[in-house]
């Protein structure tokens, strides 16, 4: 970078004189201006690409150049990195006249870089708990467990079945409850029927004497 500075400031002054002129450049010479996207060169002739060279530097000393220049007719344009910092850059070019003599030339221009107003939102304050001395009753009633929710029951005893202890005589007795015991009604039930065989037999001879 340093030899080709060297060669460019190396070249006679009246030769260049003499022939194509830089007419202005866009960032201009000494002028201070936000952060260019690239810089551009004018000329009183047409250019040749041939010897194109345009190299900018930032206040460090690196370059800032992103790739060729370009000619098109007087213009040469020389794309930029983006986002240059604040500070003096300086430009080194070099080119062929519309004659075919090379000229060349320096120039510098300065990026101030401003800052965007931020904008502040009112932050609303949080509202503030008034803590009291007394205490906070909480009514807190017993939960009942799930044992105490659910009923466990309990398999109920199923009544055996109990024996008759009751003779036949009894149940007879049981059953005849409020009228003859079972043995007067047998009495009276053979005594009818030797009563009516006892008919039926003097029925009979008394047909037969007839």
């Amino acid at each position: 970078m340093a030899v080709l500075i060297a060669l460019l400031l190396l070249a006679p002054a009246g030769t260049a004189s003499a022939h194509d002129q830089l007419l202005g450049s866009d960032p201009e010479d000494g002028a201070v201006v936000e952060a260019p996207d690239e810089l551009e060169l004018e000329f009183s002739g047409q250019l040749s690409e041939l010897g194109l060279q345009v190299v900018v530097t930032d206040p460090d000393g690196r370059s800032v150049v992103d790739g060729e220049p370009e000619v098109d007719g007087r213009f040469v344009t020389q794309d930029l990195v983006d986002d240059l910092g604040a500070g003096t850059y300086d430009v080194v070019w070099r080119v062929t006249s519309e004659d075919g003599h090379p000229i060349s030339g320096e120039l510098s221009f300065t990026v101030e870089v401003t800052e965007e107003p931020t904008t502040e939102e009112p932050t609303t304050a949080a509202p503030t708990t008034v803590e009291t001395s007394e205490p906070v009753e909480t009514s807190e009633e017993p939960t009942e467990t799930a044992a105490e929710e659910t009923t466990s029951a309990e398999p109920t005893a199923t009544a055996e079945p109990t024996e008759d202890a009751t003779t036949g005589d009894e149940q007879d007795a049981v059953a005849d409850e409020g009228g003859l015991p079972v043995w007067a009604w047998v009495i009276i039930g053979l005594a009818v029927v030797g009563l009516l065989g006892l008919l039926a037999r003097t029925w009979g001879r008394g047909r037969t004497d007839a």
